[in-house]
């Protein structure tokens, strides 16, 4: 669909929740993008973090805005200064809280809606009304209603603003980020370390283990130096953006799959050994010799500090098998659903494991989204129907369900 021709609705709708917009970029949306700027998709995925943090709309489904009282005062010729200087002022700043922004639009709206809509950056990319023009609109107000509507409107926006400005692709392409975030964010970008912020969020981003060579596995059974622990609530959001959830529904899997710990005392990602991949994965020819790790019967886990000796033991009979027989990490992903979870080999996922819990939840992300029906029981909160395809039939063993419900009830209120 064009907003950019379709014809404009009274935009006082604005003021009053809306109907769900259609939330999230796909991997695909963002390699697009890239491609029509000849940039790195990791350099996108930065800005879009270090904007908005992974939120697209308010809880209202109003697309996230910030409201530039300096703006008003320039388009209106300062007439509002002294009757409204919250909303009118010559001097930039008084944003005030997030949740103020469309009250203070709405007041500005009723004085003169144009420069209004103008005043306003929008959206997951933050673009200023002002700029619709390079953003590929004929009007502001086309602008703002193609904002309302889904989030790809927001990156397409984006691509076509960068794409007419030279020097700001240049300095995006060269990742020149002191000059990018001039152009971009404005001459007071250094307030708010705009360009530090862009380039920790690109490095993030960047690392793709999934094609980055593999070293010998055999150091997993050795201390780890010490991995990148964490994940920020800007991860959850833009986690759940990217598969149109919840951040609490994310949060409760993480919560009841490792309660919270992605990595063991010894700096290795949490492991869970199943015996009975192992026993399918080699055709049970060890089950004789080694039956603690290869049995056609599930179970017999042990203590958590005896997983990784399972591993070894299996690891040295046949490597590739041991690997995919582990569920790793955060989000307990076995090893054997390698391909689902966006890598070339169970080697290349495992490495990634021992690296950073964000690469955990990227690979969750993946894993999810290659399953339509796991993420639409997600979706929908249908916790027995992911339980069953996340967790296996027996998830009712350990009440797998009913704790993730509880989990993301405590999470939805926080």
């Amino acid at each position: 669909m064009n907003y950019s021709t379709e014809e404009v609705p009274d935009l006082i709708f604005l003021f009053q929740p809306q109907s769900n917009p259609d939330r999230g970029l796909s991997e695909n949306d963002y390699n697009l993008a890239a491609s029509q700027l000849k940039v790195e998709s990791a350099v996108i995925k930065a800005i879009a973090e270090v904007e908005t943090a992974g939120e697209a709309f308010d809880k209202l489904g109003r697309p996230r805005i910030l409201f530039e009282r300096h703006y008003f005062h320039r388009l209106t010729g300062g007439k509002y200064d002294i009757a409204y200087p919250d909303i009118s002022n010559k001097i930039a700043g008084g944003y005030g809280k997030f949740s103020e922004q469309y009250g203070k639009l709405e007041k500005a709206y009723k004085l003169d809606s144009n420069a209004a809509l103008s005043s306003v950056s929008w959206g997951r990319f933050q673009i200023m009304g002002s700029n619709y023009r390079a953003a590929g609109f004929n009007s502001v107000e086309a602008f703002v209603f193609a904002m309302t509507k889904a989030e790809l409107e927001h990156l397409k926006a984006f691509v076509s603003f960068v794409a007419n400005d030279s020097s700001m692709l240049k300095a995006l392409s060269n990742k020149n980020w002191a000059d990018f975030a001039r152009k971009y964010n404005g001459q007071n970008y250094k307030e708010n370390n705009y360009d530090s912020k862009l380039s920790e969020a690109y490095k993030r981003f960047a690392i793709n283990y999934s094609t980055e060579k593999v070293p010998d596995l055999t150091s997993l059974f050795q201390p780890q130096s010490n991995p990148d622990r964490g994940l920020s609530e800007n991860d959850y959001n833009l986690a759940a953006s990217q598969l149109k959830v919840e951040s609490a529904v994310i949060k409760a899997i993480a919560e009841v799959e490792t309660a919270g710990e992605a990595f063991d005392k010894l700096g290795r990602p949490r492991i869970l050994f199943e015996r009975h991949y192992f026993h399918r994965l080699t055709g049970g020819k060890y089950d004789i010799a080694y039956p603690d790790i290869s049995n056609k019967i599930a179970g017999g886990y042990g203590k958590f500090s005896e997983q990784y000796g399972k591993l070894e033991k299996a690891y040295k009979l046949d490597s590739n098998a041991a690997l995919s027989s582990v569920s790793w990490g955060r989000f307990q992903i076995m090893g054997s659903n390698y391909r689902a979870a966006g890598f070339n080999s169970v080697e290349a996922f495992v490495f990634a494991m021992t690296k950073a819990e964000l690469e955990h939840l990227k690979a969750f992300v993946s894993f999810v989204a290659n399953d339509s029906s796991m993420l639409k029981a997600l979706s929908s909160k249908n916790w027995v129907d992911f339980a069953r395809r996340y967790n296996g039939q027996n998830y009712k063993a350990n009440n797998y369900d009913t704790k993730l419900s509880e989990a993301y009830n405590r999470f939805k209120t926080t």
